[in-house]
């Protein structure tokens, strides 16, 4: 709900300069399923439904609304988690990390200024025609067509 009660904050205002930049941070979830996450799996979609009805609906106020979908990202979180996850695999953290990037084609975990540059792309002028898309930042980790 944190997006649509933001997003109910914004709108007016930016309906009234006609101009405006709503950009959502997600997950590869929301294109990609995760058993082990059910309930991220399940909601995370549809912020996907969202972003595509409001940027429809204001675009002709010269407003864009988009998603950002990151992969496996290598933050303090990620590295948390490895390590829970990595002693439930006898590992150590690096070892885990190394397998997980290993299941990437890109062969690598991202870097947080990836995302930062996907998002401030996004919230550009030249980025001003762009609206409704969700954009995967995973290294190509996705098996699907998006």
């Amino acid at each position: 709900m944190s997006m649509v009660r933001m997003t109910r904050a914004v709108l007016p205002m930016m309906i009234r300069q006609r101009w405006g930049r709503i950009i959502t941070i997600t997950s590869i979830v929301a294109k990609q399923p995760i058993n082990e996450l059910l309930l991220s799996s399940a909601i995370r979609p549809g912020i996907l439904g969202l972003t595509k009805v409001l940027a429809n609906q204001y675009a002709k106020d010269n407003i864009t609304v988009n998603t950002v979908c990151p992969g496996h990202i290598l933050t303090k979180r990620q590295e948390a988690l490895a390590v829970s996850r990595a002693a439930v695999k006898n590992m150590t953290m690096q070892q885990y990390l190394k397998e997980t990037a290993g299941a990437i084609p890109a062969a690598r975990l991202g870097r947080p200024e990836e995302i930062g540059s996907a998002v401030a792309f996004l919230a550009s002028e030249q980025a001003g025609y762009i609206n409704g898309i969700n954009m995967l930042v995973d290294g190509s980790a996705a098996k699907g067509i998006h």
